[in-house]
């Protein structure tokens, strides 16, 4: 199988020189005939030749902060070169790159090829263009890992994709995280072997609305990629796939939901991975132990605290409860 993941950046071997393009080739075996490539200007860049000109699309995507611009070779296929202005995004251009170059080399032709590339481009150019943009931390990295493991196993055995979708109102920044059948559910992840506890981040999360109130306590084991371990941009591809197979409506919810909690792929995220070691489910009832905003003094403005896990057996349910 073509493997295009670079285990380091692969524009550092290269030297740049002054007004000229400076590369070396990226996949071998690509239907589509790839470089990695250093721009006149010195920034990084992607080159893919060979490309069929009817296979280019009436409009090119636009990708935020990034340059993409086409040229005619003489055996009527053009060369389409991407390139970064944003030199703090070149994590972020690194994963576009690989993810791209999969992703169009699952293919056994240059024009299945090229329309999976622009394809591809079109969508990260949805997802750069609605996402905020900033790296999540390594607490919002593994929460964002929780909800999607909830979200597209469960959720998404029970519901279908679309309707998990749907039940996803975390990026909508609600109190909680998915609100389904009359049943609020808050998320939370855990590492393996770490203190048995978790945060809870606001006087709003624990506090039941209308209907149910559920927690889900996602314990995450870190596991290597050869042993089945999964990174946050691995969960996000997989779930993107799956949308797309459902059509266009589903992977434009996907992504605009990715984009609005704050995703936008960084190789740093592949640093970490995980596998689901355990999900445990509590119902948030009376005696519950929590601070919620309408039991705390109104000149309190906002409070977190931490929650012990070993105590909360009298309160612990099957998963299938909730959801």
């Amino acid at each position: 199988m073509m493997t295009t993941k670079a285990k380091t950046d692969p524009w550092s071997s290269l030297s740049s020189q002054s007004g000229e393009w400076v590369g070396r080739r990226a996949v071998v075996g690509h239907p589509l005939t790839t470089f990695w490539m250093i721009h006149p200007d010195g920034s990084p860049a992607l080159l893919v030749k060979q490309v069929p000109l009817g296979s280019l699309p009436v409009e090119l995507p636009k990708l935020r902060g990034m340059g993409i611009s086409v040229r005619e070779e003489q055996d009527q296929t053009v060369a389409v070169s991407m390139h970064l202005r944003v030199p703090e995004d070149r994590d972020v251009f690194l994963r576009l790159c690989e993810d791209v170059l999969a992703y169009s080399g699952d293919s056994d032709n240059a024009g299945d090829s090229a329309l999976k590339l622009f394809n591809r481009l079109r969508r990260w150019q949805s997802l750069l263009g609605l996402a905020r943009g900033d790296e999540l931390s390594d607490e919002e990295m593994r929460g964002l890992i929780g909800e999607l493991a909830l979200l597209c196993g469960p959720l998404v055995s029970r519901y279908g994709l679309e309707g998990a979708l749907a039940a996803w109102v975390a990026p909508m920044r609600h109190p909680q995280d998915f609100v389904l059948d009359g049943c609020a559910i808050e998320v939370k992840s855990r590492v393996a072997g770490s203190r048995n506890q978790v945060r809870i981040s606001s006087l709003d999360q624990l506090e039941v609305q209308s209907g149910d109130l559920g927690l889900v306590v996602i314990e995450l084991l870190p596991a290597s990629e050869e042993d089945g371990g999964k990174s946050l941009n691995d969960l996000v591809v997989d779930l993107l796939d799956e949308a797309q197979k459902c059509g266009g409506k589903v992977l434009d919810q996907a992504q605009r939901a990715l984009s609005e909690w704050g995703y936008v792929a960084s190789r740093s995220y592949d640093r970490h991975r995980f596998v689901i070691h355990s999900i445990s489910a509590f119902t948030v009832t009376d005696g519950f132990p929590r601070f919620t905003r309408s039991g705390t003094d109104p000149r309190i403005i906002e409070g977190n605290y931490l929650l012990g896990l070993q105590s909360l057996g009298p309160f612990a349910v099957d998963l299938e409860m909730l959801v």
